[in-house]
């Protein structure tokens, strides 16, 4: 994940296109109830830019407000989630799935694990918090944990 770097992504039909460049800020796994429902999952993993750096290629999403301060972004044609806006502080949160190379940038934590489904086991040795993660930045966020593995 170089500062140079160009990530593109797609729909399932193509009509919604998205281009961001930069340094992704995080990239995540999140069991919130909202992006599971809105992810269609169990959970959501996506990889979040600044505002600033994400762009729309071809047709622009259609956005619902979830809440007071985050848009889900959906294709008006296929209906695929694409994208997380975190309206407030100014993040475009990409759903992994969509990116073209989803295998060019790699989950950092998982978050929100307070809402995790029973049957979903984390092994993969990332860290766990049971809300929202520190950022970079040194803003608070929740202690992070190892899940106990069977």
């Amino acid at each position: 994940m170089s500062s140079g770097s160009t990530y593109t992504g797609a729909c399932l039909c193509g009509a919604v296109r998205w281009q961001a460049t930069g340094s992704p800020y995080r990239v995540a796994h999140c069991h919130c109830e909202k992006c599971r429902r809105s992810s269609g999952s169990a959970f959501a993993t996506a990889v979040g830019f600044p505002i600033e750096a994400v762009t729309w290629t071809n047709e622009e999403p259609v956005a619902y407000r979830s809440s007071e301060n985050a848009s889900r972004l959906f294709c008006p044609h296929c209906g695929s989630s694409m994208a997380h806006h975190w309206v407030d502080i100014g993040t475009m949160w990409p759903f992994i799935g969509t990116l073209d190379d989803p295998e060019s940038v790699t989950p950092e934590f998982h978050l929100f694990t307070k809402e995790q489904l029973s049957w979903v086991k984390l092994d993969d040795g990332l860290p766990c918090h049971l809300t929202f993660a520190p950022t970079r930045k040194g803003q608070q966020g929740d202690e992070s944990y190892s899940p106990e593995v069977d």
